[in-house]
């Protein structure tokens, strides 16, 4: 009985994180949703998960 209920978890997790990743623009580096914390993003220009910087300067 553990099993099926494992499994069903397991499917909602993936699923979850496949429409994450389809709703926007995901870090080229560690693949998070861009939009959650998108202040922060276009202010520092870098993933506000990893660090990478995510959106190039103008120059």
């Amino acid at each position: 009985m553990a099993l099926p209920t494992a499994l069903a978890f397991l499917l909602i997790i993936l699923m979850a994180r496949r429409i994450e990743r389809s709703s926007g623009i995901a870090c080229p580096r560690c693949t998070k949703a861009l939009a959650a914390h998108k202040a922060i993003v276009i202010a520092s220009r870098n993933c506000s998960y990893c660090g990478k910087k995510v959106i190039k300067d103008e120059n």
